[in-house]
């Protein structure tokens, strides 16, 4: 997992360093309950798909934290954001 490139790219979002500390924190935890690394999950679109899915579990429905994390990271490594998930199924 590449941190320093991640909280260079959300510094170039203009977030905050609390939002910053959050996302990371919350990329972390995604990890460990994804069980794979972030970096082999963003690298490869339905297992992106399968990840998200799988934080639906575990993330407040209002929020989604770890979701938001994942694709924060996503949009770092491929220069471009995931699609929603309701319309993913329709790019395949």
């Amino acid at each position: 997992m590449d941190i320093d490139g991640y909280v260079r790219f959300l510094e170039g979002q203009r977030l905050s360093p609390a939002g910053i500390a959050t996302r990371k924190t919350k990329l972390y935890d995604a990890e460990d309950y994804i069980g794979k690394s972030v970096d082999e999950v963003v690298a490869n679109d339905k297992e992106m798909y399968q990840a998200l899915i799988k934080l639906q579990e575990i993330d407040n429905p209002a929020h989604t934290p770890r979701q938001n994390a994942l694709r924060k990271y996503y949009a770092f490594k491929n220069g471009k954001e995931f699609p929603r998930l309701n319309k993913f199924c329709a790019v395949e």
